[in-house]
């Protein structure tokens, strides 16, 4: 992981294509030293690595925009802080939403404007169906069929039916049911989202 610094030629022509100069951390501690270097080494904002292999960025951008961008990092910081603390999970409103109609994605934002959407309730959907296969690994084969086919297929089955194809007594079907729902309850509530 590398840290590559991206300095401007001539500050006055702001970013364009051509007016910028890649330097290593040693030319760009060199640089530092000179006068100019002295008066712009406030101006340049760090852009963290995203994968083990890509390089740290540094890119003249100007003081204002450094301190929004530290600003933003700090932020970004804090929640994840606090969600470890907390042990919740921050939903953006930029989250994406899927609403159904033939892959139309929308996002929490957009659900926002919608007076007839319950913007929390759907935030805490999506978080619930992010969570949804580790609650199902707590079940049972049985449980996991029973809790699939009454709530998750799209195709109504009765329980009656259910009795029949896996040869149980309806009162069984029901006691399965009830035991499913309560480990789910225990699992959502253990991630503290009931």
């Amino acid at each position: 992981m590398n840290k590559i610094f991206l300095v401007m030629k001539d500050p006055e022509a702001g970013p364009s294509e051509d007016n910028w100069t890649t330097m290593t951390m040693r030319e760009f501690l060199q640089f530092k030293e000179t006068e100019e270097g002295q008066r712009r080494k406030d101006n340049f904002a760090r852009f963290d690595a995203i994968g083990v292999e890509d390089d740290i960025l540094f890119v003249e951008c100007g003081p204002e925009k450094v301190r929004e961008i530290k600003r933003e990092r700090n932020h970004s910081d804090y929640l994840r802080r606090m969600e470890e603390e907390s042990g919740y999970r921050t939903v953006s409103l930029d989250a994406p939403v899927h609403t159904g109609d033939a892959g139309h994605v929308m996002t929490l934002h957009d659900l926002v404007a919608d007076e007839n959407v319950d913007t929390v309730e759907e935030a805490m959907t999506q978080v619930c169906l992010a969570e949804l296969p580790g609650a199902l690994d707590t079940l049972t084969t049985v449980e996991r069929e029973l809790v699939s086919a009454f709530y998750l297929s799209e195709v109504e089955i009765s329980e009656r039916r259910f009795a029949q194809v896996h040869g149980m007594t309806r009162f069984a079907v029901r006691e399965c049911h009830r035991t499913a729902m309560g480990k789910l309850r225990w699992y959502f509530r253990k991630k503290k989202l009931l």
